[in-house]
Order: structure tokens, then sequence, then C-alpha cells
């Protein structure tokens, strides 16, 4: 007898602790208040739509030379393109902006942070969810990044959903492949205020087959070192006077696919196709195209070979590659 009143309190002590457990980590929904201006897109928890990312969004053709036409068909073709949550405002967020109450207890507040392990990071933005009990912080998550590599033509970014108690990350890549997703998370807050792992997705990043002309332009991306400020004088035939004068180039190159030249020069007709110039990739060449565009007389051209960075025009008098100083 003494045996079975002994299994017995060992039963209902069990099952005690069990309904308490569970307990902590329920949320009732009909006391959670989420502020929808600020809770993410939704497609970010459906998994149907993050499988279909790698297969839509990879590109299958050179990056650097598509028309503006193939541009916009490749971004509406992507699945990425149907989020219409505007991420990007998280880039400016100022201070600290409460977005939600789960149980009238747990308070749910986004701040910007500094992320982590930067790696030589040019441009970076990340934002953090704190969960606050009684002016105590129970616990925070990363739930935006946005992190961008000029040099490797690379940007990653996180979004994020919160639906009531729940929270959906998505880890994506893109670089001159298009984009990929590196993982994908489901993640939940209980009654303390603690951020649970329900489940984690790795995806296969299997690319597609890059066509020749791709595998080019990476070699350029990893090879090239034209990223700064350069400057060269040389001598040029003017366009006022027909007389050979000296030409200042100044350029700086912001990335593989823009630059800014600045002039100098004796007479003003020389200096007039100053401004923003688009660089085209032309088999490890890169061809820059400014708002003189009537021929390609005002065009010049951009190498990086051996450890040194060259320059070639029409404008100058000697035709032959130039070596840029590096500023």
């Amino acid at each position: 007898m003494k045996y079975l009143i002994g299994l017995l309190i060992v039963f209902f002590t069990m099952f005690s602790c069990k309904k308490i457990t569970n307990k902590s980590d329920k949320i009732n929904s009909n006391q959670v208040s989420i502020n929808n201006q600020w809770n993410g897109d939704k497609l970010i928890s459906d998994l149907d739509f993050v499988s279909q990312i790698n297969t839509s969004c990879l590109l299958t053709s050179s990056y650097f030379n598509r028309s503006e036409e193939e541009v916009k068909q490749d971004n509406l073709k992507c699945v990425l393109s149907k989020i219409n949550f505007d991420y990007s405002k998280l880039d400016s967020l100022k201070g600290r902006r409460i977005i939600g109450n789960l149980n009238n207890s747990l308070d749910l507040y986004i701040e910007k942070t500094t992320p982590r392990n930067l790696e030589n990071a040019d441009i970076y933005n990340q934002v953090t969810l704190f969960i606050k009990k009684d002016k105590i912080i129970m616990d925070s998550i990363v739930i935006y990044e946005s992190i961008n590599y000029i040099d490797a033509l690379t940007v990653k970014q996180l979004y994020y959903y919160i639906d009531n108690n729940k929270i959906f990350l998505l880890n994506l890549s893109e670089d001159e492949s298009g984009s990929s997703v590196n993982d994908w998370s489901e993640y939940y807050v209980n009654e303390s205020g603690k951020i649970k792992l329900v489940k984690n997705k790795k995806t296969d990043n299997t690319k597609i087959e890059k066509k020749p002309s791709q595998i080019e332009n990476a070699e350029t991306t990893k090879n090239t070192n034209l990223i700064g400020s350069f400057k060269i004088y040389a001598d040029a035939m003017s366009n006022n006077t027909k007389e050979k004068v000296s030409l200042g180039y100044f350029i700086t190159i912001k990335s593989l696919t823009k630059a800014v030249l600045s002039i100098d020069a004796k007479y003003s007709e020389d200096y007039g196709c100053e401004g923003e110039y688009r660089l085209i990739d032309e088999k490890n060449i890169l061809h820059a195209k400014g708002k003189c565009d009537q021929d390609d007389v005002d065009d010049f051209y951009l190498k990086y070979d051996n450890g040194k960075c060259f320059i070639r025009s029409k404008r100058f008098i000697n035709q032959d590659w130039l070596e840029l100083i590096r500023e």
C-alpha cells in the first residue's frame, strides 16, 4: 500500500511539472497586438515561396551585359519581387520603436544594432527585436540585416515576419549570379519572454550552370582591384582650338558598374563630358559610357593587370593603355 501511494505521489508530481512547463509556453492570441506597419512580409513564413527563390532568382545569363529590358524581366521572374513590405525603411530607423505586446505583459520593440564580424563590409544595417518584461530585457534576436560588400559585388540580407508570437527569418545572399537562400528559421516567444527555435531549414544552394561569359565576369570580380580613386594627365587635342593640350582625368570608381569622371582642362569645351559613367564588363575590360554618348570618342576603358590599373581613350593622343595613379 505504501508502495502504491508512493507511485501516485511521483505520478502527480510529474504531471504537475509537465503542466507548468506547457503553461510557460502559452500565449493567448486574444491578448496579442502587433503593429502591421512593422511586422514584415507574410511571404517570409511561406516555405513554398522560399523553395522557389533559388530556381527563379538565379541568373542564367551574364549579370553585366544585360539590357535594361533584360534586367526588368529577370526581376519580374524572381519571386522576391512579390514581397510588398519595404524592408529598406529599417535602414533609417531612429531609436527604439515599440511594435507590439504579448499577453499584456511582454513588450516587443526594435532598434538598430551593430553587426558582428563585418568582414570589411562597405555598407551595413542591422535591426534587433527585443522582448521586454517589467523593464527587463528577457531575450533578443536579429531580425533584419543588409550588408553590402562592394568589391565582391555581394549583398547579404536577412528578412523577417512576425505573426502573433511567431518569428520567421529568411537569410539571403545576392551576387553576380543572382539571389539565393542561405537558410530559413521559425521561432516563437513563450510566456516568459524567451525566444525558442522551432525549426531551421538549410537550402540546397546548387547554382545553375553558368555560361562561359558568366565565369569570365566572376573572375573579373575576384581578380580586379579597380574600386577607388585614380588620376592621369595625358596629351589630347582640344575640342576648342584643335591644339594639343593636357587633360587631367580624375576617376572615382564606386563599383564595377558605376564611375564618376572629373576633368581638368584649359577650355570648357574639353570638360563638358564630366559626370557619372556606366561601366560595362567586356571580357575583363570595363567600358565606361557617359552622357556624351553620340559616339565612343568620349568613352574610356579600364583594366587591371599585374597589380596596376590602366586606362585607354580616343580622347588621348596616345592610344595605348596608360597607367593610372591611385589617389
